[in-house]
């Protein structure tokens, strides 16, 4: 991790989402790109410099959308946004965004409405839209690659205007509240209603890195539409839809499913291609494909399914209830400040299952604590059998480092894209981090970005992304993000790399986690080195964080793995004998500071279960560690612990 957080941009942007483009023959020092809500720029910056380190001293490029005045003037982008990379590493970006393009001779009706109000004020034929624009070039050059239009797809369904008001009904321009009653909807003095656009909202994008699909949800809100009030031409709709693309964002189709109007409908997959869907209704729920998705049908969804975590046999409810400085929430509790909106959801989803033999994924929803402070509760989600209900295993809770005072917020995962790994190489070793802040009245406030890894059914513990000189960092003034905030994953030399970015008063900053690869948990591995720390215990002891437990008698740390602790149990069963002789083992090498060989079962994010010792017959040669490397693929998967070597300079693998 950085010592120091990144400085991308000076500039206080709103809603930012981030992509990582990793060094290539095309993109010799890599690329940092983001897209930022409000103002809406993208933004480019070189990720190393000529030394081979991270860029902090380069000056982060600033392109414009290539729509609105001179290049399109009958189209503008909005704020929400995302980024996303295809599978053949070029990246695309969605945006919310207006256009009031002429559509005739088949025009909807609306179309000659006068006050329409949206991107921009009373214009006629305005209407909701999403635009996509792909980078080819490391996010230098971004040409318009396709326009979701809600006036012409599912034939204008979602594009019908919205009856609106002045909030201040004396001036005319104020702010616009949106579907009111339509005997309380504005009209001017030549009879025209005021309304705003309809369309789609809080997009998200899906690049899935399995089959090179793309899957774009939005909230489509349209109507109700009238000539008069009693006089219904559209009814009032209110609905997340999921469009899918097979030629990487150029065309898009629906599928044929709508999703409640809730908070946002975030979206992963599992290698062989299963699509899964998260969103926060009054329950957490689950959405998947009832088949893997393939090219030749439209994705089938199951229903949505409840995916609460447990505890005991309670199901810890989503915090629905949620509010701004004014408002106070109906159980008299302040869950956080937050000026921009009095309802702030960020449900997130991230891929478990590392090969095609599951269909696990892991969601996180926002609860609330006793406090009243926000928290994240993470479950893992198994489908068994895509006709019934998934398995929910409770996973871990999330808090603040102060929960009585604090709320985790704006949480977000982020998981490897097997974009530029090498072939072969599968994990499911994710980052999540969010923002800490404090509570409604707290006299002495600070904010900070925190996470915490996870791999498998395994988490570390949470550590501080915003530092300085490797320090916690935080800082006192608030500095709203909006509803989301992205980062993204990058592969460079045998290492996973999750950038992570936030906002603060003084701009966009960012932190990288690298984390070295390592075989999935499970596989049966080989270390070498000298021990720095023997401990043994009483039965039962363990070692380790509740999230990443040894249950072991007997610990070793390794100087050739720093991090990583490695043991095996003293318990009165078959392997008493054996493991009572690889322990003086240990501790003769220990005493005699000398290099020992381990095979051991990597059972978590940073423990190993030892099943085999060895010491070399003259150790004195060994002046050097070995990293850690999987054993040849026919030891299989390790069935015992009753074999070790004392001496010899073969492997570890088991003799036949």
């Amino acid at each position: 991790m950085l010592a120091n957080n990144l400085l991308i941009h000076g500039t206080r942007f709103f809603e930012n989402t981030a992509k990582v483009i990793p060094p290539s023959n095309s993109c010799p020092n890599g690329k940092i790109v983001l897209v930022t809500g409000r103002p809406a720029k993208l933004l480019e910056r070189p990720l190393y410099d000529s030394t081979n380190n991270i860029d902090t001293t380069s000056i982060t490029t600033e392109h414009d959308f290539p729509i609105g005045p001179p290049i399109a003037p009958n189209q503008i982008v909005w704020t929400d946004n995302q980024l996303v990379r295809l599978k053949d590493g070029s990246l695309l970006a969605a945006k919310n965004s207006c256009v009031w393009d002429d559509i005739r001779p088949n025009p909807p009706v609306w179309f000659d409405e006068p006050l329409v109000y949206g991107c921009v004020s009373a214009q006629s034929r305005q209407r909701g839209s999403v635009h996509l624009f792909r980078s080819t070039d490391c996010g230098s050059c971004w040409p318009l690659r396709s326009i979701i239009d809600f006036a012409t797809i599912l034939n204008g369904k979602y594009g019908y205007p919205r009856p609106s008001k002045f909030v201040n009904p004396h001036l005319p321009n104020s702010d616009v509240q949106t579907d009111v009653d339509p005997n309380d909807q504005f009209i001017d003095a030549n009879g025209n209603r005021l309304w705003w656009i309809g369309g789609g909202d809080r997009i998200e994008v899906y690049a899935c890195p399995f089959t090179g699909y793309l899957y774009l949800t939005t909230r489509n809100i349209s109507g109700p539409y009238y000539h008069k009030p009693d006089n219904y031409i559209a009814p009032g709709r209110d609905a997340y839809v999921v469009f899918y693309s097979k030629d990487s964002g150029q065309t898009w189709q629906a599928i044929n499913k709508e999703f409640p109007g809730c908070e946002s409908l975030v979206m992963t997959s599992t290698p062989n291609g299963r699509l899964f869907l998260f969103q926060v209704c009054s329950d957490p729920l689950v959405y998947f494909s009832t088949q893997p998705v393939n090219a030749a049908a439209i994705p089938e969804i199951s229903p949505g399914y409840p995916v609460h975590y447990m505890e005991g046999n309670v199901p810890i409810p989503a915090a629905l209830d949620l509010n701004d400085d004014t408002t106070s929430p109906r159980d008299g509790r302040y869950a956080y400040e937050v000026a921009q909106h009095s309802i702030t959801y960020a449900p997130a989803i991230s891929r478990l299952s590392a090969d095609k033999s599951s269909n696990k994924i892991r969601v996180a929803y926002q609860a609330l604590n006793t406090s009243g402070r926000q928290e994240y509760c993470i479950v893992d989600v198994d489908v068994q059998n895509p006709n019934q209900v998934p398995v929910i295993t409770p996973l871990r809770i999330i808090r603040a480092e102060n929960p009585n005072d604090y709320s985790a917020l704006f949480g977000t995962f982020i998981d490897p894209d097997y974009i530029d790994m090498p072939d072969g190489l599968i994990s499911n070793l994710s980052v999540f981090y969010w923002l800490e802040a404090p509570r409604k009245g707290l006299s002495s406030k600070q904010y900070a970005i925190r996470y915490i890894a996870l791999e498998d059914d395994h988490s570390s513990d949470p550590a501080y992304l915003s530092v300085k000189d490797s320090n916690p960092r935080t800082w006192a003034t608030r500095q709203d993000i909006g509803d989301y905030m992205t980062g993204g994953f990058f592969w460079k030399d045998n290492t996973l790399n999750y950038l992570a970015q936030w906002v603060e008063p003084d701009g966009i900053k960012a932190n990288i986690i690298t984390l070295p690869y390592q075989p999935p948990i499970g596989s049966l591995l080989e270390a070498e080195g000298r021990i720095t720390f023997l401990r043994i215990h009483d039965v039962g002891t363990g070692f380790g964080p509740p999230s990443d437990f040894l249950d072991a008698e007997v610990v070793i740390f390794l100087d050739s793995q720093p991090g990583k602790a490695f043991g095996f149990q003293l318990r009165p069963d078959e392997n008493q004998s054996t493991h009572r002789d690889m322990a003086d083992l240990l501790r003769n090498a220990f005493k005699e500071n000398r290099p020992v060989l381990i095979d051991y079962v990597r059972v978590g994010l940073a423990i190993g279960l030892i099943v085999r010792v060895a010491l070399r017959l003259n150790a004195s040669h060994v002046n050097s560690v070995k990293a850690v490397k999987a054993l040849p693929s026919e030891a299989g998967a390790y069935n015992g612990g009753k074999r070790y070597n004392k001496g010899g300079e073969g492997g570890l693998a088991p003799r036949t």
